[in-house]
């Protein structure tokens, strides 16, 4: 199988974790069905949501924490299916730069964080979804933060017998953006209305992303306005064996 037995640990989020976990068990399932040797270390938060809210200490206290726990592994590569874990782990040589006891080993630690869409794209997946229209919602922090656009669309575009149609402003936020949603929710609401207008010029029963606080923000919409489409994660896509919906698992 195309992961061989190489070893890896799967930096599972609050978000995965708590908010989408079907997205978290299709994640490891995937992995290990492409022959992974696969850890799932307890780990703490990844700092960002303190970081966005202010409190660059809190984000400092958990990153060292992580590096603690993580350089008892010595693990090649991490690897995070939430975009915006990605993101922050690939930063925390950023945030503890200067750092006398911890800044050489965040330098080394960003360098093996790989987002799932980065490690799965090279690969040759067996994927088929049959009648299936989909369409792609790209993260801010996958997009905008690390420039990954092509890696998610070349794995649905490879899906046989579903039809991929790209989203219109598909970089645009969607108004979640952690707590966002909370402490602006008029504001939110209005992003949300022109992203939810660009997934109907779609025609798409399925729409794609990699961000659970993006899935909880575009479900929500798309329940209020009575639709039937679904909103899933990038991999409970591609774990495609049958058809996976949140339902069952």
């Amino acid at each position: 199988t195309a992961g061989k037995g190489r070893p890896l640990v799967y930096f599972l989020g609050c978000g995965i974790n708590y908010l989408s976990p079907q997205a978290g068990e299709a994640t490891l399932r995937l992995l290990l069905a492409q022959g992974f040797r696969v850890s799932v270390p307890q780990l703490h938060c990844c700092g960002l949501p303190a970081y966005s809210l202010g409190d660059l200490e809190a984000a400092r206290s958990l990153a060292r924490k992580n590096l603690q726990l993580l350089s008892r592994l010595e693990a090649e590569t991490i690897v995070a299916d939430c975009a915006g874990c990605s993101s922050f782990l690939n930063g925390y040589s950023r945030i503890l730069k200067g750092d006398p006891q911890y800044e050489a080993a965040a330098v080394s630690f960003s360098q093996k964080v790989i987002d799932l869409c980065q490690l799965l794209a090279p690969l040759d997946l067996p994927l088929a979804l049959k009648g299936r229209t989909l369409t792609y919602h790209d993260p801010c922090h996958l997009r905008h933060h690390q420039g990954l656009l092509t890696p998610p669309r070349s794995l649905l575009q490879s899906i046989q017998g579903a039809r991929y149609v790209e989203l219109p402003e598909a970089g645009l936020c969607c108004g979640g953006a952690g707590t966002y949603r909370l402490t602006h929710p008029q504001r939110s609401g209005q992003v949300l209305e022109r992203k939810l207008s660009s997934v109907s010029q779609t025609g798409a029963d399925l729409l794609v992303t990699s961000c659970p606080a993006c899935i909880l923000q575009l479900s929500w919409g798309i329940q209020q306005r009575g639709w039937n489409t679904e909103v899933l994660h990038l991999s409970q896509v591609l774990f495609c064996d049958r058809h996976l919906t949140d339902k069952e698992f």
